[in-house]
């Protein structure tokens, strides 16, 4: 008699079936835990645990979840649910961020030509029913991945009661005195119309025009402090890669223990000022007419002294700063601190004189931008002047080519003291709102 194989293989009796079928024995798993509230049960017999709070950074709610959400919430969860077989109370909290860029521009998208014309405020009501619909249909895809977590009540950045304790907690800055009007750089998108978060920012390499502008000396500073012969111009001359910052220039920055040197001109009508050590690298570069050095001095001689900006009827202050160097450009750096966190902005004697200055005048223009390139753009090829190439900030949004500017603005900061956030603030504090606030019996 013919014996099956099979018969003779030493195999577990099992109710498991040999073929998974998850597409839909998952459903039915799901649909299990839910209708016994599997969640409540474990949060139940773990409360007198130790607790264990996961901060979930929220999910934007514009748009059905992709493989980075799965990632992130599937790793999560698995944190959690360890930490509840562990015996730890690990609830978990759900939330979404209804405010924000992804939001307005999914719907700037669904209005077209229509959002130019839109008021405000119904933008506002469109965007938060945009929210409200994908925060549900992502509430049903999470549940899907089979995590665990208070689905049923999520916090919305846009519901009442979390933005009312955003505003008492404001309040507590005010209380404190941590809350003061100030002026700071934030990159902003033109194209976007809007502010960018450091962490929105991407950086990409780009090829930036190499500009030399001369800023002039007044006679009496050159020929006084300077020792230079009288009756001639007399200038500095600057470096930068980013000639759309120079509207917004406050002050030129030398290096006080490098040697400069006054070169004077083949009609000998005029004075450049540079570092000494660039002298034929910029004369060999076509930027210098001549190498005719008629005088040297250390940087510390122009330190504080005024020169005028070559477009704008504005002075410039000369201050001193450890990250000019001889490595490339002139010698001379120009200042914009308003205008990016790159380089710090001036402190100690030179901060008071050198407020931020405003160079965003409405939301899709920035002062000087674009026209400045033309007035003083090196047209040389970008490899005959060093730094022409330089990796800048874009938006990851817009694609690749698409870049963004520093722009000023003004905006209330909170300081946080190095002893803790009751510690004082010396600053432009806002007196009216605290006013307004213990009138109101906030504070």
């Amino acid at each position: 008699m013919e014996r099956d194989l099979k018969d003779t293989l030493n195999l577990p009796k099992t109710g498991f079936p040999m073929k998974a079928s998850l597409p839909q024995k998952e459903p039915e798993t799901l649909a299990f835990w839910q209708s016994v509230d599997v969640y409540r049960k474990v949060q139940e017999k773990n409360a007198g645990g130790r607790a264990y709070i996961l901060h979930d950074g929220p999910p934007y709610a514009n748009g059905r979840i992709h493989i980075g959400h799965a990632l992130n919430k599937i790793l999560k969860d698995i944190i959690v649910k360890y930490k509840s077989m562990r015996g730890h109370s690990a609830p978990y909290v759900p939330g979404w961020d209804c405010h924000g860029l992804p939001i307005e521009l999914e719907v700037d998208k669904k209005l077209g030509k229509k959002k130019h014309e839109m008021d405000v405020l119904e933008k506002r009501r469109l965007c938060r029913e945009y929210a409200e619909k994908f925060l549900d249909i992502q509430r049903e895809e999470f549940k899907r991945l089979g995590v665990f977590g208070d689905w049923e009540n999520p916090y919305l950045t846009m519901s009442y009661d979390y933005e009312a304790t955003i505003v008492g907690e404001l309040f507590e800055f005010v209380r404190r005195g941590s809350l003061y009007r100030g002026k700071k750089p934030v990159h902003w998108c033109p194209s976007c119309v809007t502010a960018l978060a450091e962490a929105e920012v991407e950086y990409a390499d780009k090829e930036s025009p190499s500009v030399f502008v001369k800023f002039e000396l007044s006679e009496k500073d050159a020929t006084n402090r300077l020792k230079l012969e009288a009756g001639k111009k007399y200038f500095i001359l600057i470096w930068t890669t980013t000639p759309w910052t120079l509207p917004a220039n406050l002050a030129l920055a030398v290096r006080g223990n490098i040697n400069y040197a006054a070169v004077l001109d083949k009609e000998q009508k005029e004075f450049v000022i540079v570092a000494d050590d660039l002298v034929k690298r910029l004369h060999e570069q076509g930027i210098l007419p001549t190498n005719n050095v008629y005088r040297i001095f250390p940087g510390n001689d122009l330190k504080g002294l005024q020169a005028k900006h070559p477009f704008i009827d504005r002075k410039s202050k000369i201050i001193e700063a450890d990250f000019v160097s001889t490595e490339e450009g002139s010698g001379g750096a120009h200042n914009r601190h308003a205008q990016g966190t790159r380089r710090p902005p001036p402190q100690g004697e030179h901060k008071p004189f050198l407020p931020p200055l405003l160079a965003v005048q409405e939301a899709r223009h920035i002062q000087g931008h674009g026209a400045v390139v033309h007035l003083h753009e090196d047209k040389r090829p970008a490899g005959e002047v060093p730094g022409g190439d330089k990796q800048g900030p874009v938006d990851p949004r817009l694609g690749e080519g698409e870049d963004i500017r520093h722009a000023p603005a003004e905006a209330r900061l909170v300081h946080l003291a190095p002893e803790g956030l009751g510690g004082a603030h010396h600053g432009p504090h806002l007196p009216g709102l605290r006013r307004d606030c213990s009138r109101r019996g906030l504070l």
